[in-house]
């Protein structure tokens, strides 16, 4: 057994001999030997890789030590591609490792090039930019991929450029002249990495001494080294996945916490300088201008519910992860254990008992299905339609019993989705009610919240009539954000005390999890009566085999691993909607008010005054939204009070951790160009409808033609 099969010995059995044998060809240059271009070489060579090239002209100093592998006291003076190159040998004598103490010069651009693989850019903000930009611009038409891989404060993020794909050059040419100029990191960074670090690093960007610890260059050659090593071993590995490549972006900071993939611009906002890179994207989306956006709606039949989730820039249809693609995410590091789902679920809502199922709509379906009885009635706000028509398949009889404000978009009550106590004491006296349903963060009125005293009023008094009390607790945690800025005695609870607090004034609850947490399937119903828990498990196991597999039970219980993360984001989401809300109405846009707990929701009558009934105003400024700016949204869904109404409402959701500052700033652009002149705005005309409550999603239209034949307003979006 020669030593490479020794000392790779346990990476042999994780990957196999022959694909790491495979990377004893491949070469990888270094431009720049620092905190993060050292742990590359490090850990590549650690993994195989057989050839470097190592250049940089500096020398370690006591600076360094603080987070570069091989500076210490005996390389003090030393120059570091040579000690690099040392340290490879040492690792496996058969590596190559060419070092070039001179580092990257316009002379040498070709010898570290040829034959490489992989350019990994550890350059200093010192090294003249249009040798940074030649260098990236000759490895694409090389065919080679770029990396760099900038350290922020505790972390970093990482850019591969792939041949042919969007250059390395059009992201750092903006980045490192804004930076070297302004000494300002750009605004999207405040999303994603700590502030205390960005302020701290901003102050320090003028002296040429960027702030550092050992944690950030090992992260970033973490990421770096792991994605070399795949983009090296797909040929031998065909089930890995694609590479992370521009305009994506791979992000981490340990502090915030923040893990994932961004798009470029969602980090670098409106100073990012290509204009090809549009807006935020969903994941998986492609990067579309007006032109193309128009003809992908076209070919939707200008319904915005049928675009693919790829042809949207700014998904905010929905806040729910069920219905959006969580992109890069893995199976799950954690066991789901015997009960450790539930013991979770129970520990962040209060519940004794915990039903996990798939979806919140199975558990709404399952708790009616031994609640409700033919005849009975259901006292309840202004609930969503699915819980609504559960109910109602049920045989029961709804009852709204909102308080007066819930209604009314200009009244700035504060809790619009409380229950009227006294009407409530009135019908559960007249008897016959089955149970007092109550939705937490009424998406019906506007995102409003529950009080925490109003619902314990309503609970006492449906336990003095012997009626269950159920919480539709899909947005507990932005209830608990708006009752904490908003309820007196609430303003230094943590969101989950308030989250507990509030489903103890509750008997039971069927709660989708996909709006609080970051997760594509799961739900669950709490109860605190045995009897009535057996009797779901039964139906759950027995009779419909819907319980939750060991894999989707152990992705949940990872979602849910850390309950500061569903609070702290959830905090940040209802601040967000809270600032976009005020931006936008001082602006005078008519808006439900105040400002709710997860969306914005407009008036688009009131908006489009010009727009008769019946041109399906709401799908016509949904329509607009997306030309303008490539923003899905969708209309709210409303109570039949409201319908009676005739209100017309559209609702821009803000899923949890998706959108940045760069996503609010198009659509507030978008808004107010539609605010300023709304005639540009085309009505529509229904061509087919599937039948169904869920046809509406699926309808086909074509814009509405003057008698001329041609789009109302001559600067139509469509």
């Amino acid at each position: 057994m020669d030593y490479f099969e020794t000392y790779l010995d346990r990476s042999i059995r994780l990957l196999g001999e022959a694909p790491l044998r495979s990377l004893r060809g491949r070469t990888v240059t270094l431009a720049g030997c620092g905190g993060v271009g050292g742990a590359v070489a490090i850990m590549l060579a650690r993994m195989g890789v057989g050839r470097f090239r190592l250049a940089d002209p500096g020398i370690f100093d006591e600076p360094d030590v603080n987070r570069q592998w091989a500076a210490s006291t005996p390389t003090l003076g030393h120059n570091k591609a040579l000690v690099y190159a040392q340290l490879l040998k040492d690792i496996d004598p058969a590596i190559s490792a060419q070092a070039i103490p001179e580092g990257l010069t316009p002379q040498n651009l070709h010898l570290l090039l040829d034959g490489s693989d992989m350019v990994v850019d550890c350059l200093d903000l010192g090294v003249p930019l249009p040798l940074r930009t030649r260098m990236y611009r000759e490895a694409m038409e090389r065919g080679i991929y770029c990396v760099s891989a900038p350290i922020v404060g505790m972390g970093c993020f990482v850019a591969f450029a792939r041949p042919g794909g969007m250059p390395m050059d059009r992201l750092f040419a903006g980045l490192v002249e804004r930076v070297s100029r302004d000494s300002r990191v750009p605004a999207g960074f405040r999303n994603y990495f700590n502030p205390f670090l960005l302020d701290n690093i901003e102050r320090h960007l003028s002296t040429g001494k960027v702030p550092s610890v050992a944690v950030a260059p090992a992260l970033a050659g973490s990421l770096v080294s792991a994605e070399i090593a795949l983009i090296l071993l797909r040929e031998r590995l065909p089930w890995l996945r694609e590479p992370i490549c521009l305009p994506e972006l791979l992000l981490v900071d340990p502090w915030r916490p923040f893990f994932g993939v961004v798009d470029v611009q969602d980090l670098f906002g409106d100073e990012e300088p290509s204009p090809a890179v549009h807006g935020v994207s969903s994941p998986g989306s492609q990067p579309m201008g007006k032109a193309r956006r128009l003809e992908a709606l076209a070919a939707a039949g200008f319904n915005t519910n049928r675009l693919g989730h790829g042809q949207v820039a700014v998904d905010m249809f929905t806040d729910s992860w069920a219905e959006l693609p969580i992109h890069g995410r893995g199976p799950s590091r954690l066991e789901p254990g015997d009960g450790a789902l539930e013991a979770r679920l129970g520990e962040i809502y209060g519940y004794r008992h915990i039903v996990p199922l798939h979806r919140g709509r199975l558990a709404e379906a399952m708790l009616a299905s031994v609640l409700v009885k033919q005849g009975n009635r259901v006292l309840c706000n202004a609930l969503f339609p699915t819980t609504r028509l559960h109910l109602e398949s049920r045989g029961a009889s709804l009852v709204d019993v909102s308080v007066p404000q819930a209604l009314d978009h200009r009244d700035p009550h504060l809790f619009k989705g409380n229950l009227d106590i006294e009407r409530l004491e009135a019908e559960l006296g007249r008897g016959n009610v089955s149970a007092v349903y109550v939705e937490l963060c009424v998406n019906a009125t506007g995102g409003h919240p529950v009080s925490l005293a109003n619902l314990r009023q309503a609970h006492d008094l449906a336990s003095h009539h012997g009626v269950p009390l159920v919480l539709d607790g899909a947005r507990a945690f932005n209830n608990a954000a708006l009752l904490r800025a908003r309820e007196s005695g609430l303003e230094h609870r943590s969101l989950q005390d308030i989250v507990r607090r509030t489903c103890a004034c509750s008997d039971l609850c069927a709660t989708s999890l996909s709006k609080n947490f970051v997760v594509s399937a799961g739900a669950f119903v709490g109860l605190r009566d045995p009897r009535l828990f057996t009797r779901l498990q039964d139906q759950v196991n027995l009779l419909y085999d819907v319980a939750l597999k060991p894999q989707e039970r152990a992705a949940l219980l990872e979602a849910l691993s850390v309950d500061h993360e569903a609070a702290d984001g959830v905090s940040a989401l209802t601040l967000q909607v809270e600032r976009l809300w005020a931006r936008l109405a001082a602006q005078g846009l008519p808006l439900l008010g105040p400002a709710g707990g997860h969306a914005l929701f407009l008036d688009v009558a009131s908006l489009l005054p010009h727009l008769p009934p019946g041109s399906f105003r709401n799908q016509a400024l949904a329509n607009a939204l997306y030309v303008l700016a490539g923003i899905r949204a969708g209309a709210n869904m409303l109570s039949p009070a409201q319908e009676r109404q005739g209100r017309r409402i559209l609702r821009l959701a803000l899923p949890l951790g998706l959108h940045g500052a760069a996503a609010l700033a198009s659509l507030e652009e978008a808004l107010l160009r539609i605010h300023r002149d709304p005639s540009q705005v085309t009505g529509l005309v229904l061509e087919s409808a599937p039948p169904g409550l869920a046809g509406q999603f699926m309808q086909v239209f074509r814009p509405a033609a003057s008698s001329a034949g041609t789009p109302r307003g001559g600067s139509s979006m469509l």
